[in-house]
């Protein structure tokens, strides 16, 4: 028995041809100034008539979908309006008969035009809608160029690129940081920002880059943002440059160079990069403990994780995110070697691909990891207050509310929960730990062939044990208390 398929909007006409016709829903009617999409196939067989349908109803729905993103979205990009304004004539034209390519044209765009006042003594229509003047070029004029990008142009196409998932926290934050480094372009910019991508100039980019370091901090009195915070937003517009230039094609020729590659950025006067954040210093550390310890955490009787957090980020120099994205399955206790396993998985992104590691748990470190283990929940997070999109964020955040209360010196500013990395890249170094070693445990780039092919990684966990282990004595040795800053355990 045969299976018949009913094929929505498709009728078969007494010659044999087939004819697709669909309503635009009233939104989309209204500003194209027509009813239906129509089109028509010869017969064809069953197969290629179900493809052909297939393909007519993603075109209606593409259709619908632009038309709504444009006419929602007053700051539509002149090539986005010549992109879309020439698929519509195409659709336009598909559905005229019994009349030649050019006069089917003319008539359409007369037709859109006739909406539009004419004046009396010249017979010229003016005051055209941006949608409709595109329309009637595209129809005019099909073989004219569109309109080259402009900035707004990569934005949106490195949003759509790199910007990840808008339905997830992660993804809405990404886009408002690109939303935010793209005004700072627009103002630096001005009207420049309407011109081609491949007019701009160095000079552009530094005019950008002044802008982005002249700007005050909010609710600092006139202080000007870091350094450190420009780099990072100039490495934003860098790569949305790489993106823009292979996505449109502008590579061609030496068409076009990514204006913001390699800017410089000056640093702070007597500053380094690596001077921005300073280690934390012994007598801060001790009183961190002690201001977690009385500290009354609204944690409703439950575990005080930000102590085992602190106790663990002092003991392995990880990163609050590394922390925060554990997963149980990640934090090996048994064997000779107890360790934690920083992964990318789908709840936690890392920072590169150096940062997947295996990071060993000495003294302190590893007791606070068996009482995490063993008080977690059943699912699959090591901290489920601090997992998932943003738990760095919010487990620095609860972090600093304490630390800002016991930091101290010249530049207490300067002392952050990131200062612990710091701190123990100081211990391994005066511990005679190897750079890679270090490295290794610190999760940053190990350089050299050799040094990414070569070896396996339960050799790197025993060299990394052995130089943590030798860390962890140092630190308590200058300090007289664990690497966390709490009493040292009984023998």
């Amino acid at each position: 028995m045969g299976l018949m398929v009913i094929l929505q909007h498709t009728k078969k006409l007494a010659d044999g041809r087939y004819r697709y016709r669909r309503r635009y829903p009233e939104d989309v009617r209204a500003n194209l100034g027509w009813e239906f999409i129509r089109t028509s196939a010869d017969p064809l067989s069953d197969k290629a008539m179900h493809r052909w349908h297939l393909d007519r109803e993603a075109e209606f729905d593409l259709s619908v979908t632009k038309q709504r993103r444009l006419t929602g979205d007053p700051t539509a990009t002149p090539m986005e309006l010549c992109e879309v304004s020439r698929e519509r004539a195409r659709d336009l034209l598909a559905g005229v008969k019994g009349l030649e390519e050019d006069e089917a044209r003319a008539v359409l765009a007369e037709s859109i035009a006739a909406a539009y006042p004419e004046d009396p003594e010249t017979g010229d229509r003016t005051g055209f809608s941006r949608v409709d003047a595109a329309m009637i070029l595209a129809l005019i004029d099909p073989d004219a160029p569109c309109p080259p990008p402009n900035i707004e142009d990569a934005k949106r196409l490195y949003t759509k690129e790199k910007a990840g998932d808008a339905s997830t926290e992660r993804g809405r934050k990404r886009r408002n940081d690109i939303d935010r480094v793209f005004r700072l372009v627009d103002e630096a910019l001005g009207n420049r920002v309407k011109l081609p991508l491949t007019d701009l100039r160095d000079a552009d980019a530094r005019a950008v880059r002044d802008h982005m370091l002249q700007r005050t901090k909010a609710g600092t009195g006139g202080e000007t943002v870091k350094a450190s915070s420009v780099r990072r937003e100039m490495n934003v517009l860098s790569a949305a440059w790489k993106v823009a230039l292979k996505g449109f094609d502008l590579n061609r020729g030496a068409q076009a160079v990514n204006i913001f590659a390699g800017l410089d950025i000056p640093q702070e006067e007597g500053q380094s990069q690596q001077s921005e954040r300073d280690p934390l210093p012994h007598a801060v550390i001790a009183a961190m403990w002690t201001k977690l310890q009385t500290a009354r955490e609204k944690e409703g009787g439950k575990l005080p994780v930000l102590r085992l957090i602190w106790r663990m980020l002092a003991g392995t120099g990880c990163r609050e995110s590394e922390i925060a994205g554990l997963r149980l399955k990640d934090v090996v206790l048994t064997g000779e070697l107890p360790h934690i396993k920083v992964a990318w998985h789908e709840d936690r992104r890392v920072k590169n691909r150096a940062s997947i590691r295996a990071v060993p748990l000495i003294g302190d470190a590893l007791a606070a990891a068996k009482e995490a283990a063993a008080h977690a929940g059943k699912g699959p997070a090591l901290f489920v207050d601090y997992y998932g999109a943003g738990g760095g964020n919010r487990l620095s955040a609860a972090l600093m509310k304490h630390l800002k209360d016991v930091r101290a010196g010249d530049e207490p500013e300067k002392q952050v929960i990131h200062s612990l990395r710091h701190n123990m890249a100081d211990w391994l170094r005066l511990s005679r730990a190897e750079t890679r070693t270090e490295n290794l445990i610190l999760g940053h780039a190990l350089g050299g062939v050799g040094s990414r092919v070569y070896g396996g990684s339960q050799a790197d966990l025993e060299l990394t044990t052995e130089a943590m282990t030798s860390a962890h004595a140092r630190a308590e040795r200058d300090m007289g208390t664990t690497i966390a800053g709490g009493p040292m355990p009984k023998p």
